[in-house]
């Protein structure tokens, strides 16, 4: 198993638990090696440097997914 770490940046507008894969503005994600790797901080420096950054209109959500080695993991 690994660990995938999801950054979603949603609406302002939108729930906090509303905000996924089908309601964001934007997703990105990177492999993490592990739950320590996928605490949100790499999400959180890379939406800093971001064009959503700054913006009062949007906010980031991060998500850690477990995924069984040879699949991927959806954002649902």
């Amino acid at each position: 198993m690994h660990f995938v770490l999801m950054i979603l940046v949603c609406a302002a507008s939108v729930d906090h638990d509303a905000c996924n894969a089908d309601t964001a503005i934007d997703l990105v994600q990177r492999p993490a090696t592990s739950e320590l790797d996928c605490n949100g901080i790499g999400g959180q420096a890379q939406f800093a440097t971001s064009a959503f950054a700054g913006r009062d209109d949007t906010y980031v959500k991060t998500v850690c997914k477990r995924v069984k080695d040879g699949t991927q993991a959806s954002a649902g």
